[in-house]
């Protein structure tokens, strides 16, 4: 955590969380600052940054990410391995197909894999992120999987998505490092998870 210094005086420490495009944390913003002995809360969205990356420079404290968490490093900067941070499973997200407001797979409620077969299926990567995903489905090509909480965030009025039957979803967690961990982490957790002031931390 980091702390503001005003002249020569230190203010309160600083929780520093980040979360990634799709996650809506106001929510857990507002039940943080119902108690105003808590700590100052700063949310910082990651655009461009991925959240290992984040995380292990120091930029944030803690992190809204999707699982699975990677390992791998990040052009020339290190990350922290699964084994050494805290990801507190919170809540899965559905995978849906996103398409052309005018193509066949549109007309379905919902898509199987057999729905799918002979369609080309554009990848998040191959395409610079979701929204650039959307953009490419948008001309009429194929289809792109992602998160449902992400075709909403790029959606478009030539473009719709529809729920995918046969595939998994993505889970949301709350990542932090073990080596970092205080009161302070560890209360934020507890009211991401629904604990409030009167609830016991037991």
């Amino acid at each position: 955590m980091t702390r503001h210094e005003a002249g020569d005086r230190e203010d309160a420490p600083t929780l520093r969380v980040g979360f990634i495009p799709g996650v809506e944390p106001d929510v857990f913003a507002r039940r943080w600052r119902t108690d105003p002995a808590r700590c100052e809360l700063e949310l910082i969205p990651l655009e461009a940054q991925a959240p290992e990356d984040a995380l292990a420079s120091g930029a944030i404290d803690m992190v809204f990410a999707r699982l699975p968490w990677s390992d791998t490093t990040i052009g020339d900067a290190p990350v922290l391995a699964r084994a050494d941070v805290h990801a507190v499973p919170l809540w899965e997200e559905r995978p849906v197909a996103v398409v052309a407001k005018d193509s066949p797979l549109s007309l379905a409620e919902e898509l199987t894999e057999a729905d799918l077969e002979g369609e080309y299926e554009f990848s998040l990567e191959e395409c610079g992120g979701a929204k650039g995903a959307v953009q490419t489905v948008a001309a009429g090509n194929g289809y792109a999987v992602m998160p449902m909480s992400l075709a909403r965030l790029h959606a478009r009025k030539d473009v719709t998505h529809r729920l995918l039957a046969e595939r998994e979803g993505t889970r949301i967690a709350l990542v932090w490092p073990k080596d970092a961990d205080d009161d302070v982490r560890q209360e934020f957790q507890g009211v991401v998870r629904g604990r409030t002031a009167r609830s016991s931390r037991r």
